[in-house]
């Protein structure tokens, strides 16, 4: 009977492959998309405090509120996505848009 060993070198190569981060960086820019896609319906309900008092809602994103990323680690790779600018970090601490996004 022939017993099955697992080489974990080559899992880890596999892990940490080019392709393997190109698939990756896919799926974290289809979440991201879908994250940027969910904040712009949220522009509205923002309320960011002005310089001189007061409060207003901003009617466009400068850049995208989410970019996506892929970081190799010692023994894999990932992909994530995160916030991309104070917009970004203030539509997620509102609405949860990147586990909306997630799930």
């Amino acid at each position: 009977m022939a017993r099955f060993v697992m080489d974990k070198a080559g899992i880890e190569e596999i892990c940490k492959s080019a392709g393997m981060q190109e698939l990756l960086g896919a799926e974290a820019e289809k979440l991201c998309a879908q994250a940027n896609k969910i904040a712009e319906s949220h522009l509205g309900q923002l309320k960011i405090d002005g310089r001189h008092g007061g409060s207003f809602a901003p009617k466009r994103f400068g850049r995208p509120p989410y970019a996506a990323h892929v970081d190799v680690l010692d023994h894999t790779a990932v992909g994530a996505v995160h916030t991309n600018s104070k917009l970004g970090r203030l539509d997620h601490a509102k609405f949860s848009t990147l586990n909306a996004a997630n799930h």
